[in-house]
């Protein structure tokens, strides 16, 4: 989110498309990593050539795209990274296993059974990622996610509001940047209730070590 915008046809929405490589820089990994930044993006355009030849087929005809789901895409499989980086030196312990793959990131983190969300940095704390657990137990699609904030998927009343404040605001304040909130109530689709409990809530840094946001993982929710 904010990395890559979303639309329809067109030249310019097209355009509007393509990843910014310099704001991505900038966000996930910081300043000095311009190799690793143009590698991304060249298998970005690898994979943007091989989407256009699968449009056509074999013989220039129309055919299946090639084109991954949004939730394992490049900008999402390198924050899912950063996750996972930023997992072990604050807890000293990996979210995945660590015979993980750098191919097998996205769809380790997607099928995870654990719920796992990552919001920005920002005041609002606008959602980056939810995996199929996640959206599972809320209700959502991917794509939903990107015009919530994780104040949304919280119970709507103001003492669940001030208390998921006082948590995010919580682990930049202590040594360890992470809390743990031992029970949480969620507002999903629909009017969906449910209770997490013992909700780990973890800084994620860029490869400076600069603060991009926070990630939320959830293993254990049940209905209210």
């Amino acid at each position: 989110a904010g990395v890559a915008s979303a639309g329809g046809g067109g030249a310019d929405e097209d355009a509007g498309d393509a990843v910014d490589w310099d704001a991505l820089e900038k966000m996930f990994l910081g300043d000095g990593w311009d190799d690793e930044i143009k590698e991304i993006a060249r298998k970005a355009r690898e994979a943007e050539a091989g989407a256009v030849a699968g449009d056509r087929g074999v013989d220039g005809e129309p055919g299946a795209a090639a084109e991954p789901p949004a939730w394992q895409d490049e900008v999402t499989t390198l924050l899912l990274g950063l996750v996972g980086i930023s997992h072990e030196r604050y807890l000293n312990a990996p979210l995945v296993p660590e015979s993980v793959t750098e191919d097998e990131r996205a769809d380790a983190y997607w099928r995870a059974p654990f719920a796992l969300l990552v919001h920005d940095d920002s005041q609002k704390a606008m959602l980056e990622y939810a995996n199929q657990k996640a959206l599972s137990v809320l209700g959502y699609e991917f794509d939903d996610i990107y015009d919530l904030s994780s104040f949304d998927v919280v119970d709507q009343s103001d003492a669940a509001q001030q208390e998921w404040l006082w948590a995010t605001s919580e682990v930049e304040d202590k040594v360890g940047k992470h809390t743990v909130v031992p029970e949480l109530r969620l507002a999903g689709a629909n009017g969906r209730a449910m209770v997490a409990r013992d909700v780990l809530i973890f800084r994620v840094d860029n490869l400076e070590g600069e603060l991009i946001g926070q990630a939320v993982v959830m293993r254990q929710v049940d209905a209210a």
